[in-house]
């Protein structure tokens, strides 16, 4: 996840979760450098992360499309009516004990 800084140098609260957060608002990009031919192509930013970061970034994306695709695939009425089965199907111990008349 990109830094996000405020223009007065302040970190937004979304990158306040970020623990790399200050030290990538700090390091300015690098800029790759154009082709061997003598040609500059339009330069695009050096990745500054470390092998880890790249593979952690990558793990919670895959993380979160699964996370996504598990809650996108069942209804609000499907969730309740498999929450229902589950409840029925456990003994009575765990209902809520009557006390007091009536």
């Amino acid at each position: 996840m990109a830094a996000l800084a405020h223009p007065s140098g302040n970190l937004t609260p979304l990158a306040r979760h970020d623990p790399h957060a200050q030290r990538d608002a700090e390091r300015p990009l690098e800029l790759a450098a154009g082709d061997e031919d003598g040609e500059k192509k339009p330069s695009e930013p050096k990745d500054n992360r470390t092998e880890a970061e790249r593979r952690y970034d990558e793990q919670a994306e895959r993380t979160q499309a699964r996370l996504i695709e598990k809650m996108a695939s069942k209804s609000h009425k499907d969730k309740v009516r498999e929450f229902n089965e589950y409840l029925s199907k456990l003994s009575e111990h765990h209902d809520i004990p009557k006390v007091g008349p009536g």
